[in-house]
């Protein structure tokens, strides 16, 4: 039941890249599934470099979408720099399973530290708010990955010196980016908090009391939208999403569409419980424990799972999540 059938079913065609990737992962050998999370480092390294060259050019070439041309975000393949912002965070906590996954030493973490700045400078770079302070989960694995692999850390004097050069050389490239007229102009982004959500967020509970309990219809919000919009809150924009993906969840889907986010969050969460207590120091399984609760953080403020690519990416760390197939248990037998 929709008002707008044919967005329905775009909705509903949507979902079957991320089912393919789902089913495709899950049917993987255990021990090649790292290079998954290698490729996504390196889709997130692409992004950095795409991005920094679009700035250079004032974001009026190699653009994708014309409402980015002439932003002072760093962009990328992405139509929002919050989205943008996200998928680096994403490739962050990727970035750390990969290295839960490698053999301690000089090179693996002198290359790692060195992607992972160039991805943190990005992320910054996008100036988005929300992602900038989601940075604290990638940050909170890295801690965890440093707290359990502490006994690992064992170097000779000739590693260790290396490892000191590395160190400093990281702490002048961190000065620098401090020194950084862009960096500052993004971290200023924080002294003005003013947003139009919290007005957004109001006509959207109004509009999905409107609709309850069946929904709108998935996909039909800017169809709908627009007739439960306050009149004090009209302004020259238009609100195609709520800013909030579990209010758009509720107007389109209505109490099922709520039923389902609640059992996907414990469906989930369950499996990232159980998957952890299984195997504590699988990179896998943690960095895609981190990429759900960072999609879950910015679904409040955000729509991250209305992007094919999010959509796919969910896709891929569901498939971390979940036990062996059938497939590869026979294998083993």
């Amino acid at each position: 039941m929709s008002l707008n059938v044919r967005r329905t079913l775009v909705a509903f065609l949507s979902l079957l890249p991320p089912l393919t990737i789902l089913i495709l992962t899950t049917q993987l050998q255990e021990h090649r599934r790292p290079a998954l999370l290698a490729l996504l480092v390196a889709c997130g390294v692409f992004e950095v470099l795409l991005g920094a060259q679009q700035m250079a050019l004032g974001n009026r070439h190699l653009m994708f979408y014309s409402e980015t041309i002439g932003t002072p975000d760093l962009q990328g393949v992405f139509a929002n720099r919050n989205t943008a912002g996200l998928f680096l965070n994403i490739t962050l906590c990727a970035l750390i399973g990969l290295l839960m996954c490698s053999r301690v030493n000089v090179v693996t973490i002198s290359v790692t530290s060195g992607v992972g700045l160039l991805l943190l400078a990005g992320l910054f770079l996008t100036r988005s708010r929300s992602s900038m302070v989601l940075g604290v989960i990638p940050f909170i694995l890295l801690v965890h990955y440093l707290w359990s692999f502490r006994a690992h850390f064992r170097v000779t004097g000739l590693q260790r010196t290396l490892l000191a050069a590395v160190a400093g050389l990281l702490s002048i490239l961190i000065l620098i980016a401090v020194g950084n007229e862009r960096l500052q102009g993004s971290l200023s982004r924080f002294d003005h908090l003013e947003d139009a959500r919290p007005a957004i967020w109001e006509d959207a509970i109004s509009s999905a009391k409107r609709f309850w309990p069946i929904g709108a219809g998935v996909g039909s919000f800017d169809d709908v939208f627009q007739v439960d919009e306050a009149l004090e809150n009209v302004g020259p924009g238009r609100a195609g999403r709520a800013h909030n993906d579990y209010l758009e969840v509720l107007i389109e889907s209505g109490g099922l569409g709520g039923v389902l986010v609640v059992s996907w969050i414990g469906t989930i969460f369950f499996a990232i419980s159980s998957g952890i207590r299984g195997s504590q120091n699988d990179g896998g399984k943690l960095a895609a424990a981190a990429i759900f609760t960072l999609l879950a953080f910015q679904s409040v403020l955000d729509y991250p799972l209305r992007s094919e690519a999010m959509l796919c990416v969910a896709g891929l760390m569901l498939a971390f999540l979940l036990p062996a197939s059938l497939v590869q248990a026979r294998e083993r037998e």
